[in-house]
């Protein structure tokens, strides 16, 4: 009988080593997954990972070769991704729920088991959260070095470029300004307000658009994306804002030392409507320039329009996803070139050649991403 009970307690302590060794044997395996996922998610993005890396250490390079430190904090744009997370991620899980219940309005609630069950299987599991953690981690330092070289564009060549844009202007529009086209259809108070707040909107639609792209499955169109977003960045709102250097309709005055500026008309009517938060931004960047101050997301740039550029863009990824939402985007990247002339940001000439150069990107790094496969 002693004998019997000493074996039950033997068997008894031996389940809890068994659930250890079990749990350990589980851990073990579900680090090796992520480690294998985190190699593939890392060679798949390895040439974004590069060129962002580079061009964070450009912007220290350039500061010497200036004599001024460029360089912005870092912890500014982490924060501002951060504070998008939940508010994605809720998105993303609510918003595809909704969908998924109306085209399978039959099945009702009982539907959602089954797109949860999907969501979980695209969105958590460890191919997706590795490849989203290395997007995550380089593109806000992508976005700091941009903004610091930006604010750096005057030291290079400072704003000589106004009053021949304000000229080609002229001449793309048949001697009218485009604000004095524009203005008759859209200058009213209502209207203009709109204009702002859709211009302004486009800080959050491009934040949750890169989010998105992070997670999603397709890796040429993913890669397409973030290589196209790169040399956008780089070439369109470095290299060209250096070369074509200019301030914009809002700085007319200042820049070029006329007078009277060609744009007075259009800033009185803006100015007297309450509420307006260009005008108000417009200040606030000027007078950081004026103190020499770099600020996270300043800087005074016209030409080419990275607000356009980054609309086309965005129209240009979903149209690749869906034909109605590459419209819907389409006919945002057009309100952006509209805001950015009536709310007096850019020239017209700056919209026109941010698209061309944007689609030019586009259509090159998709055919460089064919023949790498």
């Amino acid at each position: 009988m002693k004998n019997y009970i000493a074996e039950i307690l033997k068997g008894n302590l031996a389940y809890p080593a068994r659930e250890f060794y079990s749990a350990i044997a589980l851990f073990s395996k579900f680090s090796q997954t992520l480690y294998s996922d985190f190699k593939t998610s890392f060679r798949d993005n390895n040439t974004l990972v590069y060129i962002c890396v580079l061009y964070y250490l450009s912007t220290f390079v350039i500061g010497e070769f200036l004599g001024v430190k460029i360089t912005g904090s870092l912890d500014f744009y982490y924060i501002i991704f951060y504070g998008y997370l939940f508010a994605f991620f809720f998105l993303i899980w609510s918003g595809t729920t909704v969908i998924y219940l109306i085209k399978n309005f039959k099945q009702g609630f009982s539907g959602i088991p089954i797109i949860w069950s999907i969501l979980r299987k695209n969105y958590l599991c460890s191919a997706t959260i590795t490849r989203f953690i290395i997007i995550f981690s380089i593109i806000p330092l992508f976005m700091c070095s941009y903004s610091s070289i930006k604010q750096s564009i005057p030291l290079f060549n400072h704003f000589s470029f106004d009053s021949w844009l304000y000229r080609i202007d002229k001449i793309l529009h048949f001697n009218y300004s485009p604000w004095e086209i524009l203005h008759p259809l859209v200058g009213y108070p209502i209207i203009t307000l709109f204009i702002d707040f859709c211009y302004l909107a486009w800080g959050s639609i491009f934040v949750y658009s890169l989010l998105y792209m992070a997670c999603h499955g397709d890796r040429r169109l993913r890669l397409q994306f973030f290589i196209s977003l790169a040399c956008c960045w780089i070439l369109i709102g470095n290299i060209l804002a250096i070369v074509l250097s200019s301030a914009g309709p809002c700085y007319f005055s200042e820049v070029t030392g006329a007078t009277v500026s060609p744009y007075a008309e259009l800033f009185d009517y803006l100015r007297s409507i309450p509420g307006l938060k260009a005008v108000g931004i417009q200040s606030s960047l000027w007078q950081a320039f004026q103190a020499g101050h770099f600020m996270p997301l300043g800087g005074i740039s016209a030409m080419p329009s990275m607000h356009v550029s980054i609309a086309v863009l965005l129209a240009l990824l979903y149209r690749n996803m869906n034909r109605w939402l590459g419209w819907a985007f389409t006919g945002f990247a057009i309100h952006v070139q509209i805001g950015s002339v009536h709310l007096g940001w850019h020239y017209a000439v700056d919209g026109y050649l941010s698209a061309i150069m944007t689609i030019l990107i586009w259509k090159g790094s998709g055919w460089m991403l064919r023949q790498k496969n």
